[in-house]
């Protein structure tokens, strides 16, 4: 208990054996500290002295099952901190007092189901932060938000509700949420700007744009233009549109090894080419 830290690469391609319990007392966790950990077959429980998720701190220990719940003392989650940990089969719970959530964070977390519920303090959603998790139901982007990077939500095909987006939100990246085609409705502001693909293979029925007040009603424009039709239904002062919006592509295939290499390039400089 009278650990406070748990300095950067300590435990990196440590092997383990059943459930990780960090302890009250640490305060702070280093870049890598329980990366690429194998042999966790149990639950993972976080220090609640925590004020932050470092760099790739839990990223590749894929071992870890259950939920993930993020202590009300974390207000950041650096890249990459828990990507590629698959094993997960629980929820995913983050707190109220996260305002940072870096990308690729929670990337490939592809076991994590339930709901997915974002703090009303985060400002953005940073690029591959949710990809291929299972998340369900509905999604909420809180009004706090102003930009949803480029795959962050991609082939998230869990999902089976609305999708509503803020009138906060300014840009939507490339492929932000291709390929998660079970949403029913997908709500958004004429206002935000969508990059190319940003809803590729997202096949819903109606996509509800509201004119933000005191704004013009013209509809994004810079979307893929052909297979697809969509009804676009703007409340408030145009009854209904019909125009060709997204375009249904067939599945981006990438290889899961190439987007490992490459994160451990970028973030991994100590250790090289090999993790």
């Amino acid at each position: 208990e009278s650990v406070t830290t748990i300095g950067t690469y300590v435990f990196y391609k440590t092997s383990f054996i059943g459930s990780l319990i960090i302890p009250y007392s640490v305060t702070t966790m280093g870049k890598y500290a329980f990366a690429v950990c194998n042999g966790f077959t149990g639950t993972l429980t976080l220090s609640e002295s925590l004020s932050q998720i470092d760099i790739a701190t839990f990223a590749g220990s894929d071992g870890f099952t259950g939920d993930i719940v993020i202590p009300d003392s974390v207000t950041n989650i650096g890249a990459y901190a828990f990507d590629g940990c698959s094993g997960f089969d629980g929820t995913l719970t983050l707190p109220d007092t996260l305002v940072t959530l870096s990308y690729g964070a929670f990337g490939r977390c592809s076991g994590l189901v339930g709901s997915l519920v974002l703090p009303s303090g985060l400002t953005e959603i940073g690029a591959t932060t949710f990809e291929r998790c299972e998340f369900t139901g509905d999604l909420v982007l809180p009004s706090g938000i102003t930009s949803i990077g480029q795959k962050a939500f991609y082939y998230c095909t869990g999902f089976t509700g609305i999708l509503q987006i803020s009138s906060t939100v300014a840009s939507i990246g490339s492929s932000a949420f291709a390929g998660c085609a079970g949403f029913t409705d997908i709500e958004l502001f004429s206002s935000t700007t969508l990059d190319s693909n940003a809803f590729i293979n997202t096949v819903t029925p109606t996509i509800v744009t509201h004119a933000p007040t005191g704004q013009p009603t013209s509809l994004p424009t810079n979307q893929p233009t052909k297979d697809t039709t969509f009804k676009r239904k703007i409340r408030d002062k145009v009854s209904s549109v019909t125009e060709t919006a997204l375009e249904n592509m067939k599945d981006v295939q990438y290889s899961v090894h190439d987007m490992l290499v490459s994160w451990r390039k970028a973030m991994n400089p100590r250790h090289g080419k090999e993790l």
